[in-house]
């Protein structure tokens, strides 16, 4: 990620990015719960519906690619929770 600076930039950018669009755009959409936790540049999100998880995961990349960003395609991938 780089210097403290980079960090930051990276916060702000990823806000807007993100963030906003989670709460905005995406999570009223969603048939059941689901939660982002961000830390930097790194998020894990988790959902109760498994087809929630799947939409996300096919329009993540595009909304991230408009911004000139990119999944790491080795870190990103649907865990299946159980109880």
């Amino acid at each position: 990620m780089g210097g403290p600076a980079n960090t930051l930039l990276a916060n702000i950018y990823l806000h807007e990015v993100l963030d906003r669009w989670w709460v905005e755009e995406v999570q009223p959409r969603l048939r059941g719960k689901a939660f982002l936790t961000r830390y930097a540049d790194d998020f894990v999100i988790a959902f109760s519906d498994e087809e929630d998880a799947l939409r996300v995961q096919e329009v993540l990349p595009k909304r991230f690619e408009r911004f000139g960003l990119t999944l790491h395609p080795e870190k990103t991938r649907l865990i299946r929770f159980h109880r």
